[in-house]
């Protein structure tokens, strides 16, 4: 099966990861006869498996979900990959879940990039408080 996508950086080559043939690559994921295999960490997920939903929030697909929260994934490229995942495989799918968790996986790094920003931030203030404690003169 080909799979195109407009406007995509896709590369045709080997998944260092298995001997299985990749059918289509993103930067970090590589669709593959197996399922889905990342390129660069030994993570990878079985077709079988790829359209398994969340036991928590059953209208979103749990892979994606998962895997967004590690920090070395790029997400954007997980959800091309997942998207390219699922139909390479022919594997039955629900479009308005498909979007349902890419607008969750998106909501959760915009919250957790908010939630860093907020301990840098108290880290500054925390150092500044140490600073200012430090040169202020005592008085006698």
């Amino acid at each position: 099966m080909h799979v195109a996508v407009v406007g995509a950086d896709l590369k045709m080559e080997s998944c260092a990861m298995s001997h299985d043939r990749v059918i289509v690559s993103t930067a970090q994921w590589a669709v593959t006869d197996y399922g889905l295999e990342c390129r660069e960490w030994n993570y990878n997920w079985e077709k079988e498996r790829l359209d398994q939903r969340h036991w928590e929030q059953p209208h979103l697909y749990f892979l994606p979900t998962h895997v967004a929260a590690k920090t070395w994934v790029d997400v954007e490229d997980l959800l091309l990959a997942f998207r390219l995942a699922l139909a390479a495989h022919d594997l039955r799918y629900v479009a308005a879940a498909v979007r349902a968790t890419e607008k969750a996986v998106r909501n959760d790094v915009e919250r957790r990039q908010g939630l860093r920003q907020d301990m840098q931030i108290q880290i500054l203030r925390r150092s500044d408080l140490d600073a200012l404690a430090t040169s202020t003169p005592s008085i006698p």
